[in-house]
């Protein structure tokens, strides 16, 4: 996959969050706030990421392993189970993002990053994702069992890649009410807030 933007990380080779979530997660929001055309977060235990709605013009997803940094920034390396999952021209409502970090001393700190109203998520939003939920979903014209180089937009991303490895497309209106996703990394082609955005650290656990 083309790399494009400031700061951003391989899907399959996830930088660990060395810091504390809240300084990541300002930075981040400064990011979007800045305009910048692509944005990433990624951390090596999953965050969650909410909405009330989400829309596209489709949707992929495929079986992968991550490598992720452990917490502890040693060096040390795991391998996780790992959904890929690709929305084309999104767009999410009522978003809510829930990140925790340990920190020596501290104990936990947690950050959640919310946005009202609907969310323009750019021309694709790639999630590395140890699940993903939904409460409904729509998914006209889809196609089970899709080798993975025979995907759009996915046959691209080399990390984790399978020859013939087993994907999902599905082409049209996608609509998944009530989203609820654990990720480990969240890439944005880019990023619209119709009104507004909203950082707020605290001690304790952040949930959505």
């Amino acid at each position: 996959m083309k790399e494009k933007g400031m700061g951003r990380t391989r899907l399959g080779r996830l930088a660990a969050v060395t810091v504390p979530a809240t300084v990541v997660s300002l930075g981040f929001g400064y990011a979007m706030l800045q305009g910048m055309v692509s944005a990433q977060l990624s951390a090596a235990e999953p965050f969650q990421v909410t909405g009330a709605s989400a829309n596209a013009t489709g949707l992929e997803v495929s079986l992968r392993s991550v490598t992720t940094a452990t917490s502890n920034d040693n060096g040390a390396e795991t391998e996780k189970k790992s959904a890929l999952v690709t929305l084309k021209n999104g767009n999410l409502n009522d978003l809510c993002l829930a990140a925790n970090q340990p920190v020596p001393l501290l104990g936990n700190i947690g950050v959640n990053l919310t946005a009202n109203g609907n969310v323009n998520l750019g021309a694709v939003t790639d999630m590395s994702a140890d699940d993903v939920a939904a409460a409904s979903a729509t998914l006209p014209s889809t196609e089970i069992g899709v080798a993975q180089s025979q995907l759009d937009h996915q046959k691209d991303v080399a990390k984790g890649y399978a020859p013939g490895g087993w994907g999902l497309e599905s082409t049209g209106a996608v609509q998944l009410n009530n989203l609820d996703a654990k990720t480990y990394a969240l890439s944005l082609g880019s990023l619209d807030l119709s009104s507004g955005l909203r950082i707020l650290p605290k001690l304790g656990t952040a949930t959505c």
